[in-house]
């Protein structure tokens, strides 16, 4: 008999435990591929979606919390700044595009953004601008003759059913289920769908950040200068910040660190620093991945030596 024929002969006689060998050394090969894959494409999602990104300023606190709320849409706002960081930030002529932004209301799951108009052309990822699908850009808010618009991201549109003449009502935070929560005097139409741009825009509803001041519930004005007793100035979540160019950028987020009201942060450096935090889960499941290899390959070791040992016999 050829050694092949020996080696098929054995294997068939022991089929169970070579189907289960051989199933738990694939097991534990793909689970070593597939950690390292989701590792890898988390921290690309994330990386794409914060380089274009210069700066983004917000109430003081952490860095990466800002990031997360408001270029991930993750996370609950800590807090306001007051809306002249905007102002100011829009009139500095190093700067080529201040977003401001305005977050609490939320519609089935996907939260609520007022912004400007300018976001419509802003470059969420290299390449890859804000715009339109399928109908407009929302108008200009007047607060004496009010139209509710509202333009969806792609992926908020696919999984709520919405399209473009559609209505809805926003409820104030981001559990619907909270009691009197809904927005009834302000039902929103839907005036654009946005095209896919694999970012967290994709999962948001783009309103005009004037109109968020104009539902009830929504009060502009408080703030650190209404709560200390002095004058009262609206507020906002965060500002997004595109500046000229690289070292005007580092000479804005240098200024801001010094600001008493603002916390300015730079997304990409701030999703390094969340990879750092969660790098020893990703060792952890990839020593586990590992092990699980190990093990494997000690149990054909034993299966190999048990058989050597019945030849001999």
């Amino acid at each position: 008999m050829t050694h092949e024929g020996f080696v098929l002969r054995s294997l068939r006689h022991r089929r169970l435990a070579a189907v289960l060998s051989a199933l738990s050394v694939a097991l534990g090969v793909g689970l070593v591929v597939a950690v390292d894959g989701l590792r890898r494409a988390a921290r690309e999602h994330f990386e794409k979606a914060a380089v274009s990104y210069d700066l983004v300023v917000g109430p003081k606190g952490s860095p990466l919390q800002i990031v997360l709320y408001a270029v991930f849409h993750l996370d609950e706002a800590p807090g306001t700044l007051p809306e002249s960081v905007y102002r100011g930030l829009a009139a500095d002529p190093r700067v080529e595009r201040a977003l401001p932004y305005t977050v609490g209301d939320a519609f089935r799951g996907f939260r609520v953004v007022g912004t400007g108009g300018g976001i419509f052309g802003f470059d969420v990822r290299r390449g890859v601008p804000v715009r339109c699908a399928a109908g407009r850009p929302f108008g200009e808010f007047d607060p004496a003759r009010p139209a509710w618009e509202a333009v969806l991201g792609a992926t908020a549109a696919a999984e709520t059913g919405l399209g473009v003449g559609d209505s809805f009502t926003a409820t104030h935070g981001l559990d619907a289920r909270v009691e009197g929560a809904e927005h009834g005097e302000a039902p929103w139409k839907v005036v654009g769908v946005l095209e896919p741009t694999g970012t967290p825009v994709d999962r948001v509803v783009l309103i005009h950040w004037e109109a968020f001041y104009a539902m009830e519930g929504h009060d502009a004005t408080a703030g650190k200068g209404a709560a200390a007793g002095g004058t009262a100035e609206r507020q906002i979540s965060a500002v997004i910040v595109k500046a000229k160019n690289p070292l005007f950028a580092l000479q804005l987020f240098g200024e801001l660190r010094a600001s008493e009201d603002a916390q300015p942060a730079r997304p990409f450096e701030q999703v390094a620093r969340l990879f750092d935090l969660v790098g020893n889960a990703d060792r952890l499941l990839l020593a586990v991945a590992a092990l699980v290899v190990v093990v494997a390959a000690l149990g054909i070791l034993v299966s190999m030596t048990n058989s050597m040992n019945e030849r001999r016999r």
